[in-house]
């Protein structure tokens, strides 16, 4: 049930970021901007912290950190086995292969977020 979700849970940041980038992917943006690396946002009315940072207050990785570094690392990967071919990979090949990389998360938030798909 939706109001059983945390919305600032670490999960659900994650989820969410890899719906944002999967939706940015298919519109074919070329750039992604992640904005908040570090946690400083402190609700006093909540007494927690909150926001979609990368690194939280305590200084750990966060789940969606992950999710982006692999991205970008078989993104690379990728990019290196197709300048091998003596080639430059084309924009729709990048968009694809970036897409199957978050494929299986990307059909969980369709699931969880219907309304947005």
């Amino acid at each position: 049930r939706r109001d059983l979700i945390d919305p600032l849970s670490a999960e659900e940041q994650d989820l969410r970021s890899q719906y944002v980038v999967r939706a940015a992917l298919e519109w074919g943006t070329p750039f992604i901007l992640y904005w908040q690396m570090y946690g400083n946002e402190y609700e006093t009315a909540t007494q927690r912290f909150s926001g979609f940072w990368l690194v939280n207050n305590l200084n750990e990785d966060q789940p969606v950190f992950g999710t982006l570094r692999n991205l970008l690392r078989s993104g690379r990967e990728k990019y290196e086995e197709i300048k091998k071919e003596g080639r430059e990979p084309t924009t729709e090949e990048v968009t694809v292969f970036l897409s199957t990389r978050i494929g299986n998360s990307y059909l969980l938030s369709v699931q969880k977020y219907p309304e947005c798909n």
